[in-house]
């Protein structure tokens, strides 16, 4: 049997091939020089969208170093103004913002003083006048942190939480049994453990998951002595983070 030669056949369709794929190829490397072309422009040009997003990223780590930093030595002022930059750049990150609550705490027990509370009264015995008098010695000797003031008496209680607000202070009011406990914060404590809350509070909005904010702001409360609100917080941030041993600890011990 005659064996056919297919050496033309194979040329002839190598060369239609060839005519058929040659536009191919032309768009081919069109679209790989352009490709090029873009990658190249992205990555030397100092205003392209990467770099502008990898200088704001580096810009961001430094900021936060710093302001930790800060904070470290206690230069909460510092602490506070670099936090406050870097919730500007991200204003959707929660671990900022639970770090400038963290901030304003400190900085409002330092304000405080050594003593916590700052001030604590017996007002056994005493009138409405002369609780009203050791109020306002309270306040004067004070002048920033938390004064603590007990009595049996609820009117007395009344009168000093309404004097308490003329005279700018923040007060909670807690009544059990036959005694009445008046928490009072003012001056510079009163205005950074403020804004130590409302910053976790955001954190918190912004990141429901995220629990050292719930577990900060549970602390703070249960600083002021809002005993019922902090445990809740607390609660809540152990559900999140179950395996805080030294949460679920207190919490026991608080039960008990």
């Amino acid at each position: 049997m005659r064996k056919i030669d297919l050496s033309n056949e194979l040329a002839y369709i190598k060369v239609i091939n060839m005519r058929l794929q040659l536009p191919t190829i032309i768009v081919l490397c069109f679209a790989v020089i352009l490709a090029i072309t873009l990658i190249y422009n992205i990555g030397v040009e100092d205003d392209g969208p990467g770099d502008s997003v990898n200088l704001q990223s580096a810009e961001f780590k430094m900021i936060r170093t710093h302001a930790t930093e800060a904070y470290t030595a206690k230069d909460y002022d510092k602490a506070i103004a670099l936090y406050e930059d870097a919730i500007t750049m991200r204003p959707e990150n929660a671990e900022v913002l639970n770090d400038l609550g963290a901030t304003y705490y400190a900085y409002g027990l330092e304000y405080a003083g050594p003593s916590w509370p700052s001030w604590d009264s017996d007002l056994e015995g005493k009138t409405v006048a002369e609780g009203l008098d050791e109020l306002q010695m309270a306040i004067t000797h004070t002048e920033s942190g938390f004064i603590v003031m007990n009595s049996a008496s609820r009117n007395m209680a009344k009168a000093i939480e309404l004097k308490a607000k003329e005279l700018g202070a923040i007060g909670y009011t807690e009544a059990w049994e036959e005694q009445v406990t008046i928490r009072l914060l003012i001056g510079k404590t009163q205005q950074f453990l403020m804004k130590a809350e409302d910053a976790y509070k955001r954190a918190i909005e912004l990141k429901p998951t995220y629990s050292p904010a719930y577990h900060n702001l549970g602390s703070l409360l249960m600083k002021i002595g809002q005993t019922d609100a902090a445990v809740d917080y607390l609660r809540q941030a152990y559900d999140l983070d179950p395996r805080n041993k030294d949460l679920e600890q207190y919490l026991t011990q608080f039960k008990r």
